[in-house]
């Protein structure tokens, strides 16, 4: 009774594994017509234009934060500390996306700097989503839309 239990129990594993698929970055142009095909759409640099849909304001002594997205890392600026992660996904054409612990320098700035880093910081921290649409990058937690971006290059 073991041995069919065993081919049972192995025979179910395989027709669920491959909708289990975990992708972290790259390119794949072959499905490049899939509105959702996201990894390849990320790849690249993203500034940020509103946080939590407010547009941003960047402080004189700040930069205007940042975002680069290349083959499952992700590195920019927060507005004054350079930071970077790696990122997944659930398959190449999905909305959802986890970031790993974001590594980052620690400088200090001017008041109105480090809120501006600590609110992006903040709201990037709560992201599990990302949509590109053309030359945008929309960021959401949940249904709630907490950073969007313009493509850069």
């Amino acid at each position: 009774m073991r041995p069919v239990l065993a081919s049972a129990l192995l025979a179910a594993s395989l027709l669920v594994l491959p909708a289990c698929e975990t992708f972290s970055g790259g390119n794949d142009d072959s499905n490049s017509n899939r509105q959702n095909a996201h990894l390849g759409q990320l790849d690249g640099n993203w500034r940020l234009t509103h946080i939590n849909g407010n547009a941003v304001s960047v402080p004189n002594d700040a930069q205007n934060p940042t975002i680069r997205f290349s083959n499952g890392s992700v590195s920019g600026n927060s507005g004054i500390n350079s930071m970077n992660a790696t990122y997944t996904t659930q398959s190449r054409y999905s909305d959802n996306i986890n970031f790993s612990a974001f590594n980052s320098t620690k400088m200090a700035g001017g008041t109105d700097a480090m809120d501006l880093e600590r609110r992006f910081s903040d709201a990037l921290n709560r992201v599990d989503t990302v949509r590109v649409d053309g030359d945008k990058l929309v960021m959401k937690d949940g249904d709630t839309q907490v950073l969007r971006f313009t493509r850069t290059n």
